[in-house]
């Protein structure tokens, strides 16, 4: 680096080395970017695995709300309140409609 690293903040040093990288060639990047996969593999994520778990993630989470939404519903008709689980009603359909959207095939593709 062209500034001593260690005299600077941790931004500025961030931003010192953004600037040098920035001025490497496309060849030279990529071995500073090997460099750092081989000194800690797990900084940044090569396999499936992390696309899996935010998918299973996102899943998940989108049936919860649906079928959150859904209970809320019916437990606002059981006790008598059926003008309110009128509100619920469109986010559950919301909810399941987007899931099962994500294993539709593209319409362009």
């Amino acid at each position: 680096m062209g500034v001593d690293s260690m005299s600077l903040l941790p931004e500025e040093r961030i931003e010192s080395a953004k600037t040098d990288v920035s001025l490497m060639s496309p060849a030279d990047q990529k071995d500073v970017v090997d460099r750092i996969r081989t000194a800690n593999p797990s900084l940044i994520p090569t396999g499936d695995t992390s696309k899996t778990a935010l998918w299973l993630s996102l899943i998940i989470g989108v049936l919860v709300v649906a079928l959150a939404a859904i209970a809320a519903a019916v437990i606002l008709v059981i006790s008598g309140s059926g003008e309110l689980a009128a509100a619920a009603w469109p986010i559950a359909t919301a909810a399941v409609a987007g899931t099962v959207g994500l294993f539709a095939k593209s319409p362009t593709g």
